[in-house]
């Protein structure tokens, strides 16, 4: 499990395993000693910071603390691709769905009919970008996906 690095976070580090990566100890919230008391006053967790071009230093908290079990570049693997994945998630949700409840049909095989739609078009689209990307040489993260999918859509238009 891995939680993005927020602002506020408090942490000490117990040991550090290279510039990027640290053993850290957390102390426990008081929401979740009420839920769990059994969970004591601080946590172990291992901190992997990312740097960023502008500087800033961002990264996750996993609980897989055994470097060992689990390498940095393992986790370091992992972690992009859950992000992509979240992307991808964002993408659908914030511009292909408009932020709409998507599903409105009420039957199980017409759930299955409206998600296999608009995961195949979001792959469509994704497949488009790779292709412009190929075409104009530059990598297809630097294409927008809203962009290609408003470009898509006027040509059905047209």
């Amino acid at each position: 499990m891995a939680y993005a690095i927020k602002s506020k976070i408090r942490y000490e580090i117990t040991e550090s395993l290279s510039d990027y990566d640290h053993l850290i100890t957390m102390p426990i919230s008081p929401q979740a000693k009420k839920s769990a008391p059994y969970l004591g006053d601080t946590w172990q967790a291992r901190l992997i910071q990312i740097p960023t071009p502008k500087g800033e230093i961002k990264g996750f908290i996993t609980s897989c603390v055994c470097p060992e079990k689990y390498p940095l570049k393992a986790l370091l693997d992992v972690y992009w691709q859950r992000w992509e994945i979240e992307r991808g998630y964002g993408e659908l949700k914030q511009y292909q769905l408009s932020n709409k409840p998507a599903l409105r049909s009420l039957k199980q095989e017409g759930i299955y009919q409206e998600l296999w739609g608009i995961l195949t078009s979001y792959n469509i689209v994704r497949l488009e970008m790779a292709e412009m990307a190929k075409a104009h040489k530059v990598e297809p993260l630097r294409i927008s996906f809203i962009n290609a999918l408003y470009l898509i859509q006027d040509e059905f238009l047209w």
